[in-house]
């Protein structure tokens, strides 16, 4: 399972491991796109990308916020109502824990809003048609998938942290594991609850693989 990173940044160096440095926001932020890459190859790079992420220089709160965007490929066989219906579901369950302890930045919350009841109605009809015409400035972009075959997690405020970098792409992919076990199988039926238990402790192993080199 392939993933990739926007981060955003308001000063930093020219070049940037596993990707390219542009702008955003009408040049007013750096843009580094990261990747595509696998764990394996972010292992590899972690040095550097340690390196990286100390040198940038970020404002969450700033004019206009900084953010940290991270995609992560949707594998084909899993692009079908199964997996979006648990996805969102799974995502809709997790979103208040996450943003409980890390709050998504007042200057960003435009950039990246939370899953409202209505929305989630807009949602449940989008996985019945898997036409995802919606609003991607939300903690999770569904509709990155028909541009880029990935789903977009928004909600993580720009740091320059590397382990909190690495906290918030464990919890990524895990999220979208943990989404995907389940299509077609007996978990399916395994109430949200446990599934986001699982996500949450997924998670953490996968960090401490990360740290582990």
């Amino acid at each position: 399972m392939r993933f990739g990173m926007e981060v955003e940044a308001v000063s930093g160096p020219e070049a940037c491991p596993l990707g390219t440095r542009g702008t955003d926001h009408g040049g007013a932020v750096l843009e580094y796109r990261l990747g595509p890459a696998t764990l394996p190859e972010w292992s590899k790079y972690r040095t550097a990308l340690r390196k990286f992420f100390s040198a940038i220089t970020v404002d969450p709160e700033g004019n206009p916020p900084t953010g940290l965007h991270i995609h992560v490929e949707v594998p084909p066989e899993h692009r079908n109502k199964q997996f979006f219906a648990r996805l969102s579901r799974l995502w809709a369950a997790m979103e208040k824990d996450i943003v409980a302890v890390l709050p998504v930045a007042a200057a960003r919350k435009v950039y990246a809003s939370e899953w409202t009841e209505s929305y989630c109605s807009a949602v449940t009809a989008a996985v019945r048609d898997m036409e995802f015409r919606l609003d991607r400035r939300r903690t999770l972009n569904l509709a990155s998938i028909h541009f880029h075959g990935t789903v977009e997690f928004r909600l993580w405020n720009g740091t320059n942290d590397f382990a909190a970098v690495e906290e918030f792409l464990a919890l990524s992919l895990s999220t979208i594991w943990v989404a995907a076990a389940g299509c077609g199988r007996e978990t399916s039926r395994m109430p949200v609850e446990r599934e986001k238990e699982m996500a949450f402790r997924l998670g953490k192993k996968l960090v401490q693989v990360l740290q582990k080199g």
